[in-house]
């Protein structure tokens, strides 16, 4: 999980439909409906370029089959007068978090490699549950330091707390493992989806070494690669694995790109 950082202000078509219809429904009355799809699809296309084309939340990259508007704080909560289905703040980009039969990958006996409920990730693993301040949001993962490292076991990559960048950065640890924890951020699914990366930037640094030569010219031209915006505006999937396995290039190459999103 990356620090996301949106542009300011609403998309202008949000601040109008609420304002005619401030009691609205997210799946009734605005998602499903010819007005409020408008604004639904400029609101996707706005949110995707917060975490610069990745889930907010596992850091996927996202695709039109799987993607989806989140809602940080339950959009069911109708505990107030507040309508948080219609709260710009509240509203992030999503993976659809393993609820997809792809996703699954159900074999020929109908048995599923990664059933549910325990692959459901993000924003999908969350059931409602109101965890305003007990994990963190997209924009309160900080651009520096790095809050997240890994551990590698023989078949997956498991994401955990790096302690000494939580204390630095002022965020209790309970807070970032409750992230990993309430997210599912090391069901199977991801844990196993990480490990290829992992793997292919170790042999990378592997044969820089053996070269003979300064392995720092080739350390930063992979951070470069594995770490930069694309044309269209994305990041490489698993952009922390990335940051993590580069070490002290990658933190050069963001400082000096100014990473914010």
């Amino acid at each position: 999980m990356k620090h996301c950082r949106k542009e300011p202000g609403e998309p202008q078509c949000l601040s109008a439909f609420r304002a005619k219809n401030p009691a609205a429904e997210w799946e009734r009355d605005f998602r499903g409906t010819g007005e409020g799809r408008a604004c639904y699809e400029t609101l996707r296309s706005t949110l995707r370029q917060a975490p610069t084309g990745l889930c907010a939340y596992c850091e996927i990259r996202l695709t039109p089959g799987n993607e989806q508007i989140a809602h940080f704080h339950p959009k069911s909560d109708r505990s107030s007068n507040h309508n948080w289905a219609l709260d710009w703040d509240n509203l992030w980009i999503g993976c659809l978090g393993g609820t997809r039969v792809a996703d699954r990958q159900i074999d020929s006996d109908g048995k599923p490699k990664y059933p549910l409920p325990g692959n459901r990730s993000c924003d999908e693993a969350t059931t409602d549950s109101v965890l305003d301040g007990v994990i963190l949001r997209p924009d309160e993962v900080p651009p520096f330091p790095r809050l997240f490292r890994f551990l590698q076991s023989p078949d997956r990559l498991d994401i955990a707390p790096d302690a000494a960048a939580c204390t630095a950065a002022g965020i209790p640890v309970e807070r970032v493992e409750a992230t990993i924890e309430k997210l599912n951020l090391n069901c199977r699914r991801l844990a196993e989806a990480r490990l290829p990366l992992h793997r292919q930037l170790e042999y990378a640094k592997k044969r820089l070494r053996e070269s003979g030569a300064d392995p720092g010219a080739g350390l930063r031209r992979l951070a470069e690669a594995h770490l930069a915006i694309d044309p269209d505006g994305c990041r490489k999937a698993f952009f922390t694995v990335a940051r993590w396995s580069l070490h002290r290039y990658a933190e050069d190459h963001l400082r000096e790109t100014q990473f914010c999103r």
